[in-house]
């Protein structure tokens, strides 16, 4: 029989409520999943339930409307969207170029602040 991998790491109150937290490197089978400064959770109210997701790190908060998200792109064999519900448009040449990302990145090896 094989065991099911534990993917909810933790629980935490926040403001009385009781929010599992959840990595999904180990659910995608990452081995080396390394917890570091830039390591967060971010918090999802997901329906009627509030979840923690642990992230590698987060370079900026949006907001986005239902009319802001596209459908999710059909990627290549090794990559499923069975749990992508879509990507987010903003239209912001800030935020869509990869400028942005490569800002994001510097930011998150520290060399911007």
């Amino acid at each position: 029989m094989r065991t099911r991998q534990r993917l909810s790491k933790a629980s935490q109150n926040l403001r009385g409520v009781i929010v599992p937290i959840v990595d999904l490197r180990i659910k995608f089978s990452q081995v080396d999943v390394d917890y570091n400064d830039n390591t967060v959770v971010i918090v999802l109210n997901l329906g009627q339930r509030v979840v923690g997701i642990v992230v590698d790190g987060v370079s900026d908060v949006l907001s986005l409307t239902a009319e802001q998200i596209r459908p999710a792109p059909e990627f290549a064999v090794t990559l499923s969207t069975e749990y992508l519900t879509g990507l987010g448009a903003l239209g912001r040449p800030d935020v869509d170029s990869g400028e942005h990302r490569k800002t994001a990145e510097q930011r998150r090896d520290g060399a911007v602040r």
